[in-house]
């Protein structure tokens, strides 16, 4: 996706506004989440920890919900 290319090329604020963007269209897509609290932890903004932590916590739930 154009959030993962951007960040490949390092192009950090780029990515963090196509993961915005992305969640913006369904704010349930975890991988644009994560990506996106990952970028903002690059770019040493706090912000991304929550992002972070709320991925974990939702694949902790899934993994429970699903037994595995």
């Amino acid at each position: 996706n154009l959030g993962v290319a951007r960040g490949r090329r390092n192009e950090l604020a780029l990515a963090e506004e196509a993961y915005r963007r992305a969640l913006a269209l369904d704010p349930r897509e975890l991988g644009a989440r994560l990506n996106l609290g990952l970028v903002l932890a690059e770019l040493g903004r706090r912000e991304g920890m929550s992002g972070l932590e709320e991925f974990a916590s939702r694949k902790a739930q899934q993994r429970d919900k699903d037994g595995t």
